[in-house]
């Protein structure tokens, strides 16, 4: 072999060394080629499914969403939410989706199957948030005010889903 020769095929070795894990079709000389076929490996990172804790983590994420959107309208507006109760619920469900998108982009937790477990987190709790107020009166009188936490004791039953100023009691 001419030294060239020895110099091509040594580049083609190096070169089949780097490729062994990708499909790499070479062409040598006019009419000869040379493919290196890919070897078999798992799923690539990306495809991978979802910790078994992320659906509830983003449920859990959902229903706090719905919470802190609720504190977050009591600070800025300072009045009692069950004035007018179709629009306090669908104002309380928008902020609770809008935190909970913009903290699922935060923490990665932005998967189609993930976004349907925060949604389902904070219709629950829009349907279920008062009775929290039933069981631990004090701490909401805390958190919120006293005339919030009667107020939301009044117009709602313990034990039920508040659906647009009605409760629902089972």
């Amino acid at each position: 072999m001419s030294p060239h020769q020895v110099e091509f095929a040594e580049r083609l070795s190096r070169i089949e060394a780097k490729a062994a894990t990708r499909s790499v079709t070479f062409f040598v000389g006019l009419d000869e080629t040379h493919v290196i076929e890919r070897s078999p490996r798992g799923r690539p990172a990306s495809r991978s499914r979802p910790s078994p804790m992320a659906l509830p983590l983003a449920f859990t994420l959902g229903c706090a969403a719905y919470a802190a959107g609720l504190y977050a309208r009591f600070r800025l507006d300072e009045a009692v939410p069950v004035l007018d109760p179709q629009r306090d619920m669908l104002v309380s469900l928008l902020a609770g989706l809008a935190i909970a998108y913009m903290i699922g982009q935060m923490d990665g937790l932005d998967r189609s199957r993930l976004r349907f477990a925060k949604v389902v987190g904070v219709l629950v709790s829009a349907l279920a948030f008062h009775n929290l107020v039933h069981v631990y009166p004090s701490t909401f009188a805390e958190m919120f005010s006293d005339q919030w936490v009667a107020s939301v004791i009044e117009t709602t039953a313990p034990g039920s889903i508040a659906w647009q100023g009605s409760s629902i009691v089972f």
